[in-house]
């Protein structure tokens, strides 16, 4: 069994993805920690997820999937599985790929389409979703040309969406150099505006997608190399309590970042990187908040987690699975990164 892709909802509960072909990924469900894995993909095993899954709650669950050329759909659970419900089938003949739908609400729930990238350079169509993910439609698009006033650009690549409320809501994504790439809409999407963010000059980074917790409450980050990606690696961790009209940055002063931030909660955020300064391996740091970045633990990791996907389930308790390549063995960590175990995952028929 080889699994992409990671979430735990409690120490017990969780989903995975598993295989080597991304158009055949199969949904699993884990009851024990990790330890057993049952295959739940839907349609007895024909309907397979884009991508990762969005999990609203224990028992909510929604993933996209990609039907054919420029025609997609979603599909939901509300049972933890047992049935599944797909949407009205949505066309974009631009639409090559489709991303992860997030829930702003039980109602109101949104999804990217990517229409291609090119030296760095990336189209991304917003649909929308008001009925619970039964019918989509189009929202707005990236402008090639700029023409269009108050679009998103094309240039530089994107890290997707995050709404705070069905209509205020951000896109990050990844810029070679310049400013870092956050926008704003008040509007659902329609229109868009740069946002700054405090202590981020010009420089070679990705701004993520924001993460709420409550429409007031929600973090993101921005990792990278200052100067235009002529100076040192860097990482700053933000967060609001005011639905996004300010954002406060938080410095974990570590090195260069091996990967995503994992919130845990709107109080606590794990990331692997190296030692400050650093920019080559080993990537053997863990930095670590529960007061949202007022102060920041560093432990050293007995393992280099260039190459992991980290899962944070609380302020004590990770899940860290080599995603770059696929793994079946999964560590866990329940003293806050300063032991692991390895979870050996096997399939419930195996």
């Amino acid at each position: 069994m080889i699994l992409r892709w990671l979430q735990m909802v409690d120490e017990v509960h969780g989903y995975a993805l598993s295989g080597q072909d991304p158009a055949a990924y199969r949904l699993l469900r884990t009851n024990d920690g990790g330890r057993r894995w049952t295959d739940i993909t839907p349609g007895a095993g024909a309907i397979h997820p884009n991508g990762p899954i969005s999990v609203v709650g224990r028992t909510t669950m929604v993933f996209s999937t990609k039907l054919r050329k420029g025609v997609f759909a979603v599909e939901r659970s509300d049972d933890g599985a047992h049935t599944w419900h797909r949407s009205l089938v949505f066309s974009d003949r631009r639409g090559q790929g489709i991303g992860q739908p997030f829930a702003v609400d039980a109602r109101h729930l949104y999804v990217a389409l990517d229409e291609g990238a090119a030296a760095g350079s990336q189209g991304q169509a917003l649909y929308t979703s008001s009925d619970g993910g039964h019918s989509w439609r189009f929202v707005s698009r990236t402008d090639v040309s700029r023409v269009r006033p108050r679009t998103l650009p094309f240039g530089c690549d994107k890290s997707g969406f995050g709404f705070s409320t069905p209509s205020r809501g951000w896109a990050g994504g990844y810029c070679a150099g310049g400013y870092p790439f956050f926008y704003r809409t008040d509007d659902g999407g329609h229109s868009w505006r740069r946002q700054s963010l405090s202590g981020v000059a010009q420089c070679a980074c990705e701004v993520s997608a924001p993460r709420f917790f409550t429409p007031r409450i929600g973090g993101l980050y921005v990792m990278g190399f200052t100067m235009n990606g002529g100076g040192r690696p860097f990482l700053r961790v933000y967060w609001t309590r005011d639905g996004g009209t300010h954002w406060r940055a938080s410095d974990p002063h570590a090195g260069r970042a091996t990967g995503a931030v994992s919130f845990a909660d709107s109080r606590t955020a794990w990331v692997g990187a190296n030692p400050p300064g650093g920019i080559r391996g080993p990537f053997n740091r863990l930095f670590r908040t529960s007061d949202a970045g007022r102060r920041w633990q560093t432990v050293k990791l007995p393992f280099d987690v260039e190459g992991y996907q980290l899962d944070a389930v609380s302020a004590t308790v990770a899940y860290a699975l080599r995603a770059v390549d696929g793994s079946s063995s999964i560590r866990l960590t329940r003293d806050g990164g300063r032991s692991w175990q390895t979870i050996r995952a096997v399939g419930s028929g195996s």
